[in-house]
C-alpha cells in the first residue's frame, strides 16, 4: 500500500470515528432533550396543582367573618444547585 493510500485510509479512519461520536453527542442531546421536556411537564402540573390548591385555601379564608390568626401549610418546596425540585407533604417529613 502506498503512503497516499495510507494517508487516506488513516483520513477515513477519522472521519468515521468523528462520524460515530457525532452520532452518539445527538442521541445524548435528544435523550435530555426529552427528559427535560417530560420535567416541565411535570413542574406544569405540580404549578397548575398548586394553584388550584392556593386558590381553593384562598377561598376558605374568605369565609372567616374575622381576622385569620394562624395558617398552617402542608405543603413545602424544595429547589437544587442540580436543577430538581421536590414538593414535599409536611406531614409526612
Amino acid at each position: 500500500m502506498s503512503r497516499k493510500d495510507e494517508k487516506i485510509k488513516r483520513q477515513n479512519t477519522t472521519i468515521d470515528t468523528l462520524w460515530e461520536k457525532t452520532r452518539d453527542q445527538e442521541k445524548q442531546l435528544a435523550e435530555e432533550k426529552r427528559t427535560l421536556a417530560k420535567d416541565k411537564r411535570e413542574f406544569e402540573e405540580d404549578k397548575t396543582k398548586m394553584e388550584k390548591d392556593k386558590a381553593t385555601a384562598a377561598k376558605r379564608l374568605q369565609v372567616h367573618s374575622r381576622a385569620v390568626n394562624a395558617v398552617a401549610l402542608s405543603l413545602l418546596a424544595s429547589a437544587s444547585g442540580d436543577k430538581t425540585f421536590r414538593l414535599w407533604d409536611a406531614a409526612r417529613a
